[in-house]
């Protein structure tokens, strides 16, 4: 049992090590339509303007974990980087009423790091369990952003 620990914490900890790439970056999605964000080792803050529809705005924010991560080779040229983690958003909405929403999700999502440009394109997608105002429901969402390293 002791050696099966040790494996674990030893796996958990290479996993960690490599995760999305560190620096600034920008995004939009759903539900965020524009909003910016930092990462340093395998920690996340994003702040945004999230869209609910029906001209209803509000002012947002996330935090995620990224868990893990591994290369995609497509090509002898072409690698992504697949990775994986866990959040939680927050928002506020205002117009026709103004109302809060929080959800907790996990995540998955691609990366490409172009060559000799200082910067990296993603697209992620988020699922888990939100809380509305006293309902609890589905969430989901997911992001297409750029970070400059």
């Amino acid at each position: 049992m002791k050696r099966l620990l040790m494996v674990l914490a030893v796996a958990l900890a290479v996993s960690v090590a490599s995760a999305q790439s560190a620096g600034y970056g920008i995004y939009t999605g759903y539900p965020v339509l524009l909003g910016g964000q930092y990462q340093t080792g395998n920690f996340r803050l994003s702040a945004g303007l999230p869209w609910f529809g029906f001209g209803v705005f509000g002012i947002g924010a996330s935090a995620d974990v990224i868990l893990g991560q591994a290369p995609v080779r497509l090509g002898p040229d072409l690698t992504l980087s697949f990775y994986y983690g866990a959040g939680a958003n927050a928002a506020l909405y205002f117009g026709g009423g103004s109302f809060f929403l929080a959800d907790a999700h996990g995540l998955l999502g691609l990366e490409y790091l172009i060559a000799n440009s200082g910067f990296s394109v993603y697209g992620e997608s988020q699922l888990g369990i939100g809380f509305y105002g006293g309902a609890v429901g589905p969430a989901f969402g997911g992001r297409f952003g750029i970070i400059f390293h």
